[in-house]
């Protein structure tokens, strides 16, 4: 018989169980050897491989039917007898692959999800761009365009917020101003209309919620104007549902320059973006440089000054979440792998309690494949069965993720076929891996062993189920200090300083955008009136302040000087009398502003602390000195007050220097009023926001909600960081500490003999409840010291999660794997107890 047949019968016997090809392997030669002797040639041969291949794998998948079936059958049987067994082994899996899922979910649909519009891998966002340059010259911008081969087009977007006018209360919406090639850039179309027409007219297009809800669904609503900020403009079209960008936005408006600005002045600030659609095969490196050639145009080589990006928009919407996101996958993995190691190590448990079984099993002669698959076929089951309430559970988890933390024009986090699938498989490949290695552990340890070696070899699985656990214990530590970490950041922000008292002050948000009240007089008249009435309700009183504290839309620094020439930047704001009383703040030197800080009287001006500082001034100097705008050398205000730091923008740890005016002295246009309450200010909301829409009819209200849920939302990516790594720190350690509690009750369990007769021999029970410390010690040193190798190993990735916390920070690395390692001689010392209480009669009789 050739060779080659002999290889190719080989090949085919592989589809057979290991079992059926050891014990028939000799037969099937012999026979396939004399047919072909029978029917030599090349006809001969391939009419005997037409018989044998379709009764080959008749025979292949008749046996492994039969084989699973037999092995599913004591699957069932296992989880009848085991019930404890089976519920841990689920859970385990579970808990692991629903929050690893759920991390999943997050990870593809921010980082690996293509975005929801048309070829999005070829859409870019141009840094550095001139964007103002560009608006101001659109016929040279144009011609460029035609000469080129790079960009498909370009869009410019500035996202704003409006209010759009309504039958009863104006609405407050976001809003996008866009340039005409917006949509096209992005390849969308209109449910209704057309998008903008004319570059001299100004358009808005309304998103679908919007014209559903606010104008009912009306199909003659194109050609009709609305007004937005008490501007009007004609609707060109309705946007199909769905297409948000940016940031959710429900209108898009596209107006000439003049009357954007009027429609944004109350805005903080207005930034302009650009995004870019690159023709087909162009590399981001070209678009890079086409932005420059456009920007060299437009400014003159001022333009290479700033070097210009194509970034991928995806990647420039994910940018700040893209670091933190992708340590938190790594956290899940490290979760995931220390779900199988736990399950692992119940699997080769329930193998050791069964050794006396397996050994007889190979006496007689049980192949150990046939070993190695029925654990494998548990671990799978018992893997799809955990993947099934862990994919339940994913859903859940999924939407508990606040939307506030998504970066703008990402959309939700879906859980579909994707995430299921990957789900699925990672079921399959925890469960295989699971069941293979307890069926290796068991097929290595008790093969061929005699009855007299039972109790003698207990120690090699026994090894085995030590290194599995010290890796546990490694993952728990490395997961509990990342957790701790992220704690102390989280902890941190909470307690800081923020110059103000947050508890019972209510905050509601006013903008007089398209309202009667269009004079400064007639507001500021407006904010004394909802003050008087506001102070009416009992143990009331309410200021009111340009910007609310910790906005991220700042309107930059301005600059001022001293009448000694001294120089300094500063953001400026606006609040009204006695606003520092009102919210709780702190004078350092000085005043609060009063009644008396009128129009006609001297301008007068607070800082806070950093800008004395910035000054190089003790407080209590700088207080009645003048101070000048650099811009304006006309605007001059006396100081009269110094406050304690106060973090009007940004981040609470940037406070820098303020520069603080009266309200009766300036022209308010949008402004947030702060009430502070006698009790609860979830009670006080409605109440505050019916005084404030019953005094100024036309104005438009909203965010009226206590002070502590706009500090909760600057928090909120912290927060949920937090959340999701003491989440799996928490799994983690206790998963770690079951694991070491029954890896101790199965020592102390095997060396049960050996115990009863060192009591028997006078031994007594502490020094027993010793020798078990003295052997998991080592066992848990080994652990942390692993765990903190790991911990180390991740500080550049858990660093992107910290504000003003080191990664290395040595309370925290020490506390915690100390803290574990208690925990864990806790536990060890449960198991002591237990050796200490042995009966020696009863120890003896029972082996």
């Amino acid at each position: 018989m050739p060779r080659v047949h002999l290889f190719l019968l080989r090949g085919m016997t592989l589809l057979l169980p290991a079992s059926f090809r050891q014990e028939y392997w000799r037969e099937m030669h012999l026979l396939i050897r004399e047919e072909y002797s029978q029917r030599r040639g090349v006809f001969g041969g391939f009419s005997i491989w037409l018989r044998l291949v379709p009764d080959l794998v008749e025979t292949a998948l008749r046996l492994h039917g039969e084989l699973f079936a037999a092995d599913f059958r004591g699957w069932l049987r296992l989880v009848r007898s085991r019930k404890g067994l089976a519920v841990g082994l689920i859970g385990s899996f579970a808990a692991s692959i629903a929050l690893a899922s759920a991390m999943f979910s997050v990870t593809y649909a921010l980082l690996l999800r293509s975005l929801p519009y048309a070829d999005p891998g070829r859409l870019v966002n141009l840094d550095k761009f001139p964007t103002v340059a560009a608006h101001e010259q659109p016929g040279l911008v144009r011609d460029w365009m035609k000469t080129q081969s790079v960009f498909h087009d370009i869009a410019y977007y500035s996202p704003w917020q409006a209010n759009l006018d309504g039958a009863t209360a104006p609405l407050r919406v976001e809003a996008a101003d866009v340039s005409t090639s917006f949509f096209n850039v992005f390849g969308q179309s209109v449910l209704l209309g057309s998008f903008f027409e004319r570059e001299d007219e100004n358009y808005a297009v309304i998103s679908h919620g919007v014209w559903q809800t606010h104008f009912g669904g009306d199909p003659a609503i194109v050609g009709k104007s609305i007004r937005l900020n008490g501007q009007e403009l004609r609707v060109s079209g309705v946007m199909r549902p769905g297409f948000r960008f940016p940031d959710k936005t429900q209108v898009w408006t596209h107006c000439n320059p003049r009357m954007f600005f009027q429609m944004a002045e109350e805005q903080q600030a207005v930034m302009t973006f650009v995004t870019a659609r690159l023709k087909k095969g162009v590399p981001y490196a070209r678009g890079a440089e086409a932005a420059m050639a456009l920007s060299v145009i437009l400014v003159g080589q001022e333009a290479l000054r700033f070097p210009k990006a194509a970034i991928p928009l995806q990647r420039a919407l994910t940018a700040s979440i893209r670091r933190p996101v992708t340590f938190l996958s790594l956290a899940a993995a490290l979760l995931l792998a220390l779900g199988c190691a736990s399950a692992t190590g119940l699997l080769a448990a329930r193998n050791a309690a069964r050794r006396k079984d397996l050994a007889i099993r190979f006496a007689l002669g049980a192949n150990g494949s046939r070993i190695r698959r029925q654990s494998l076929l548990e671990g799978v089951l018992f893997a799809l069965c955990g993947g099934a309430l862990g994919t339940w559970a994913t859903y859940a988890l999924v939407k508990l993720i606040p939307t506030a933390v998504l970066p703008a024009g990402i959309g939700e986090i879906p859980v579909d076929a994707t995430v299921l699938g990957a789900g699925i498989l990672t079921a399959l490949c925890c469960g295989a891996i699971t069941g293979w290695a307890a069926g290796w552990n068991a097929t290595m340890r008790y093969r061929a062993l005699p009855y007299d070696s039972w109790m003698s070899t207990v120690s090699a699985p026994l090894r085995f189920r030590r290194w599995l656990l010290a890796g546990q214990i490694g993952l728990s530590v490395t997961l509990l200090v990342w957790a701790g970490l992220q704690g102390k950041s989280l902890l941190g922000l909470m307690r800081l300083d923020l110059g103000f008292d947050p508890e019972r002050l209510v905050a509601a948000t006013v903008s007089f955008k398209g309202s009667p009240y269009r004079t400064v007089n007639e507001r500021r008249g407006l904010v004394e009136r909802w003050q008087e009435r506001i102070h009416t309700i009992p143990g009331t009183s309410a200021a009111a302040i340009s910007s609310l504290p910790m906005r991220l839309d700042a309107p930059g620094t301005v600059g001022f000087h001293f009448e000694d020439g001294t120089r300094i930047r500063a953001a400026p704001r606006m609040v009204s009398a006695n606003f520092l009383s009102t919210v709780g703040g702190t004078m350092m030197a000085g005043r609060d502003f009063g009644r008396e800080d009128r129009e006609d009287s001297e301008p007068v001006a607070m800082v806070n602390e950093q800008f004395a500082r910035a000054a190089g001034r003790m407080p209590a100097e700088i207080v009645g000195t003048l101070l000048r705008e650099e811009r304006a050398r006309q605007k001059a205000w006396r100081i009269v007050g110094v406050y304690r730091r106060q973090a009007t923008y940004g981040p609470a740890f940037d406070a820098g220097p303020e520069l603080t005016t009266a309200l009766e002295q300036g022209g308010p246009t949008f402004l947030s009023l702060m009430v502070r309450v006698p009790g609860r200010p979830v009670d006080a909301v409605d109440q505050v926001a019916a005084a404030i829409r019953a005094e100024g009819r036309g104005v438009t209200v909203f965010d009226v909600r206590p002070m502590s849920d706009y500090l909760s939302e600057r928090l909120a990516n912290q927060r949920l960081y937090a959340a999701i790594l003491g989440l799996f720190a928490g799994l983690s350690c206790l998963t770690s500490l079951a694991g070491l509690l029954s890896i101790a009750l199965f020592y102390v369990a095997s060396r049960q003999r050996e115990l009863g007769i060192r009591m028997a021999l006078g031994a007594r029970g502490l020094g027993l409840a010793g020798v078990v410390v003295r052997d998991a010690l080592p066992l848990l040193i080994a652990g942390a010291v692993l765990g903190e190798a790991l911990a180390i190993a991740g500080s550049k990735g858990i660093a992107s999660l910290l504000v003003k916390v080191k990664p290395l920070d040595p309370i925290v690395h020490a506390g915690l794997s100390a803290g574990w390692l208690v925990c864990g001689m806790g536990v060890i010392l449960m198991a002591a107890v237990k050796a200490a209480r042995i009966d020696p009669y009863t120890a003896l009789r029972s082996e």
